[in-house]
C-alpha cells in the first residue's frame, strides 16, 4: 500500500480492503476486532487466548524434545564414560559428582530460578492462583512424558508401579 492510499484511507476517501486490514492488525499486533473497534467480550477473549495457547503449545514441543534428547545424550555419554563426570559443571548448582546423580543434578540446574519466581516475573497474574502452579508443573511433566518414545513411557509406568 503506497502513501497516497494511506492518506486517502485516513481522510475517509477510500475504504480499507480486508487484506489491508489484516496486514494492519498484524503490524499493530492487535486482533481484527480491536482494529475495527468491536467491543471485546469474554467469549472473544477466551477464543483468542485458546488460539494463543494452541500456538504456544505447538511451538514448545520442539525445544522440549531437544531438551529431552540432549539430556539423554549426556546421560548415555556419562554411562559409557563415567570417568568424565567431572566435566559436567554449573556455576550455580556445582559439579556433577556421579553418574547416578545426573537427573537430580539436571533438575537442580533447570530450577535455579524457581518456577514461582519465574512465573511471578513473567506472568504476575498467575500468582493470583498459587495453587495452580502444581497443575502447571504437572502439565509440563505430562507433555514431556508424552514426547518420550513409547517403550520409555511403558518402562516409566512399570517403574512407577514398583515404587
Amino acid at each position: 500500500m503506497d502513501a497516497s492510499a494511506v492518506s486517502r484511507i485516513e481522510q475517509g476517501k477510500r475504504p480499507v480492503r480486508l487484506s489491508e486490514a489484516v496486514v494492519m492488525a498484524d503490524i499493530l499486533d492487535v486482533g481484527m476486532n480491536q482494529l475495527l473497534g468491536i467491543a471485546r467480550t469474554p467469549e472473544s477473549e477466551l477464543v483468542l487466548a485458546q488460539r494463543k495457547l494452541s500456538a504456544v503449545t505447538d511451538d514448545a514441543r520442539g525445544p522440549i524434545v531437544q531438551l529431552i534428547n540432549s539430556a539423554l545424550e549426556v546421560r548415555d555419554l556419562l554411562h559409557e564414560y563415567p570417568h568424565l563426570v567431572h566435566l559436567v559443571k554449573d556455576p550455580v548448582v556445582g559439579d556433577l559428582s556421579s553418574f547416578d546423580e545426573f537427573f537430580d543434578w539436571l533438575k537442580q540446574r533447570m530450577t535455579q530460578d524457581s518456577l514461582e519466581l519465574l512465573m511471578a516475573r513473567v506472568y504476575p497474574e498467575v500468582m493470583a492462583f498459587p495453587g495452580q502452579i502444581d497443575a502447571v508443573i504437572d502439565l509440563v511433566a505430562h507433555l514431556a512424558r508424552t514426547m518420550l518414545p513409547v517403550e520409555l513411557q511403558e518402562s516409566h509406568v512399570e517403574h512407577s508401579k514398583e515404587a
